[in-house]
């Protein structure tokens, strides 16, 4: 499966996930963004993630936002970010690495 594709399967799941929440109208759905990598790094998965929800039709600002958490190459620092996500109170994790997702 190539980059592309699982990152508009995921916002696919997002999507899909935030119907399933029947989150009241005006609310968007805040989705939170862990990653171990630096914001520059990541900046090229993110740009296809929001093209993806783009294309399922999804406005940032309007119906869902986007937090971001960086670990600077840090893995380390991923369990604290996580906990410091759930703090915030974020609808959705969206993690792109497997110490990411344990951490969440």
């Amino acid at each position: 499966m190539d980059r592309r594709a699982f990152l508009v399967g995921t916002a696919a799941t997002v999507a899909g996930a935030g119907a399933a929440w029947a989150q009241p109208a005006g609310k968007p759905v805040r989705i939170g963004r862990l990653s171990p990598l630096s914001a520059t790094a990541d900046a090229a998965f993110m740009a296809a993630f929001r093209a993806g929800l783009r294309e399922l039709g999804w406005v940032e600002g309007q119906t869902y936002t986007l937090e971001s958490w960086f670990a600077e190459g840090k893995a380390e620092m991923l369990p604290r970010l996580a906990a410091q996500m759930v703090q915030r109170r974020v609808d959705v994790i969206l993690t792109g690495s497997n110490p990411g997702a344990l951490a969440a």
